[in-house]
């Protein structure tokens, strides 16, 4: 049996974003069962993350470059992790 290793992710969304809220809470309990952390990145702290990301967010990005966009789910979480 291997052990999985910590995977490192990005959620980027920003403050009053009640889907980013709710992205969080997904990702906490996402935490319960997969190995994972995460930091959240204020996308109106920066003009080009607003750019890129206002219409979409939340968005968590993995340490590869992959994505998920809003609404996804503990199971989306968990094939990201292994791709």
């Amino acid at each position: 049996m291997s052990i999985m290793s910590k995977k490192n992710y990005i959620l980027y969304g920003t403050l009053g974003c009640h889907l980013c809220d709710d992205a969080e809470q997904l990702l906490v309990q996402a935490q319960l069962v997969l190995p994972i952390t995460w930091r959240t990145v204020d996308i109106a702290l920066e003009q080009n993350l607003m750019t890129k990301y206002s219409a979409s967010i939340p968005v968590l990005i993995n340490e590869e470059g992959q994505s998920l966009h809003w609404p996804f789910s503990l199971l989306d979480i968990s094939q990201l992790q292994t791709k």
